[in-house]
């Protein structure tokens, strides 16, 4: 037998020993099991704590407030993105029909006997109009902005992460708002998480800021005064 192939073998035999050993140790002293748990349990917690020491941390509190946007740009957008397409589908369809019919009353004019041509045709065409009417003031009362499906959406994920911010921010821009009663439930819920957790970043991030700011301000005034002191060495 060759030197490497001895090697291994004793190599395995030891490995084999080990182990054999172990389990008997095991076997004897079951608390051994047990250590092994409380370990397995304390390295837990030690990254758990380890977790919630980075998410509250300058850099942890970026990243959640941004997943929170994002989150919330999905969800707003996820409640009112169909609600508006089905809005402004509905008032394209209704604005065609009524053309229509207002073109099909101009074209059967000639139909009616001479005296009775405006009196029906404005009698008709009244009755389309009203009828039209009160179908645009049913769908703004439901929050119709009046553009129709060709137009750009408002409820696309910028615009709904622009929505999600100002609530959290309670900037309160007021560009766009929800109208559906889950989007108004959501803006609820959303908010009262939101609002406390952007609190807690701007306090923990104002320290540096301010110290940002203190930084910027020495240097603008240092560059200003050391301008002002050249002029007037060269006045002199």
């Amino acid at each position: 037998m060759r030197p490497g192939q001895v090697y291994v073998v004793y190599r395995s035999a030891a490995r084999s020993l080990a182990r054999s050993n172990m389990r008997r140790r095991q076997a004897k002293d079951p608390t051994s099991i047990d250590d092994q748990r409380i370990c397995t349990k304390e390295n837990c917690l030690r990254c758990c704590k380890k977790f919630t020491a980075f998410m509250f941390s300058r850099v942890g509190l970026f990243f959640v407030m941004i997943g929170y946007v994002a989150l919330g740009g999905v969800v707003f957008q996820a409640l009112e993105a169909g609600n508006e397409h089905d809005m402004r589908h509905i008032m394209d369809v209704e604005l065609n029909n009524t053309l229509n019919k207002l073109w099909g009353e101009i074209l059967s004019v000639n139909s009616f006997p001479e005296p009775y041509k405006k009196r029906n045709f404005s009698l008709n065409a009244t009755r389309e109009l009203e009828k039209f009417e009160e179908t645009v003031i049913r769908q703004v009362e439901k929050g119709f902005d009046g553009r129709t499906t060709n137009s750009e959406h408002d409820w696309n994920f910028f615009g709904a992460v622009l929505y999600a911010v100002t609530l959290v921010s309670t900037i309160g821009y007021g560009h766009i708002t929800t109208k559906t009663n889950q989007g108004k439930i959501a803006t609820v819920l959303y908010s009262a998480f939101g609002v406390p957790l952007m609190m807690l970043f701007v306090a923990n991030i104002g320290s540096t800021m301010a110290k940002m700011f203190a930084f910027v301000f020495s240097r603008i005034t240092m560059i200003f005064c050391c301008r002002m002191s050249n002029k007037k060495k060269r006045a002199l």
